[in-house]
């Protein structure tokens, strides 16, 4: 009952109270929530309670874009509407409140499991190899499959497997699992450091190997040693060289040459801050409550393309692709169209951003309390604690933990892909079952 009443005190005081209040009202909100989830030791990591410290690291960031927006300091996100920014606050925190419950109230609810546990333990080489090919084909940009759901299940299991060995070595302190946690997440991190656009993607494989790691330990103290150092000293490299490496997205590694770590400028980025500058989402949200002001309310429009998405493209050769960040990107006034189609640029709407852009409040009541069930439902799927050996069951889950820390993504695009990952794994068990 304590986060209903919490939603009448943003509902009531989000007119009254800036917006800088209700942020430091909502942390001390997911400290109260988190807290059990601490006390019960073994399911710390779980989508809510991961999803809870996401929140925690963006209502800091969110804090400091208003107070850097006061101060007239250069930011990322110039576009944020300043007159909106107190309704952004509280649709934020209606919305993420509105997650919580619906998680609770659905964590015993489940569609069909994926979980399969290895039953020989020496298939987990032969699964530590296959998982190595894919994170090899992937390097040399070679595809072992040309339809790309499979192949983005299959690049998503290669960066997976990271955890799933450093659970298991975590759990049962055998080196060799150690090693090939290593040696995934090192294939990884170059894989990144030379390919990905995304800067987020050369800290994810140090983040999944600690993951695994303290998880498999199952007790929080472990958390509190020396053993969380080496992440914090790489987190801390990553923060440092993040605005150096925004010059360079289509190769990270030019960053590192000549001396520029450190120096080149990321347009738009605050200095050091740059990483909690990117962490914050009022700014998108506040450019949602500009187009509800001069449009009116979209009543499912915004959303409508994910219902194409729905459609198989095997049975649909041109379906179009679904980019709903650039289209709002593109709404907003933030993007162009080139003469061949493309929009240069994608702005996230976040989750209750979009539901309040089709259908307002009662859309991020109840648009985010069905997210909140949906998202208990599948993770209940992979009974990720039954075994260290349930491989597709970590697989999954480990996906959903990843998605979950950073805020469950940019929009409700996300439901498609975890349904669209839901069913492979499900496929892939009832496979494994037969063999």
């Amino acid at each position: 009952m304590k986060n209903f009443g919490f939603i009448l005190i943003y509902t009531i005081l989000g007119n009254i109270l800036p917006a800088q209040i209700l942020l430091i009202i909502f942390t001390i909100h997911c400290a109260l929530i988190l807290a059990p989830y601490i006390v019960q030791k073994k399911l710390i990591a779980t989508p809510i309670s991961l999803f809870i410290v996401g929140v925690v690291i963006v209502n800091i960031a969110n804090y400091g874009l208003i107070s850097a927006l006061k101060n007239g300091t250069e930011i990322t996100y110039s576009y944020a509407f300043t007159e909106y920014l107190d309704t952004s606050a509280q649709i934020w925190c209606i919305s993420s409140t509105c997650v919580f419950i619906g998680y609770e109230w659905a964590t015993k609810w489940s569609l069909p499991h994926v979980y399969y546990v290895v039953k020989n333990k020496s298939s987990l080489e032969k699964i530590f190899y296959a998982l190595l090919t894919i994170n090899i084909l992937q390097f040399i940009g070679m595809r072992i499959f040309s339809i790309s759901q499979i192949a983005i299940f299959l690049d998503t299991a290669g960066l997976l497997g990271i955890l799933v060995f450093a659970r298991i070595y975590g759990k049962n302190q055998e080196n060799k699992h150690l090693i090939f946690a290593i040696i995934l997440a090192v294939v990884q991190t170059y894989f990144a450091l030379l390919h990905a656009y995304l800067r987020l993607s050369l800290i994810v494989p140090t983040f999944l190997l600690f993951l695994g790691y303290f998880i498999g330990k199952e007790d929080f103290k472990y958390l509190l040693t020396y053993r969380i150092v080496p992440f914090l000293f790489a987190f801390g490299l990553f923060a440092v060289a993040f605005k150096t490496l925004g010059t360079s997205r289509s190769n990270f590694i030019e960053a590192f040459k000549y001396g520029q770590f450190g120096t080149a400028n990321d347009a738009g980025a605050s200095g050091q801050n740059a990483l909690l500058d990117r962490s914050s989402n009022l700014a998108q949200i506040s450019c949602v409550v500009d187009l509800v002001h001069k449009n009116g309310f979209y009543m499912g429009a915004a959303s409508e393309p994910l219902l194409i998405a729905l459609v198989p493209r095997f049975l649909w050769k041109d379906k179009p692709s679904i980019a709903l960040g650039r289209w709002f990107a593109l709404e907003t006034g933030h993007a162009y169209m080139n003469s061949a189609g493309n929009i240069n640029n994608s702005i996230n709407m976040t989750i209750g951003g979009e539901f309040y852009l089709d259908f307002g409040w009662p859309g991020v009541v109840v648009g985010s309390l069905l997210f909140g069930i949906f998202f208990a439902m599948m993770w209940n799927t992979t009974q990720f604690y039954s075994s260290e050996y349930n491989i597709s069951g970590i697989l999954f889950g480990g996906y959903l933990l990843y998605i979950s820390f950073i805020n469950f993504g940019a929009d409700l695009e996300i439901v498609i892909t975890v349904l669209s990952f839901y069913f492979s794994f499900f496929v892939l068990r009832k496979i494994l079952d037969i063999l």
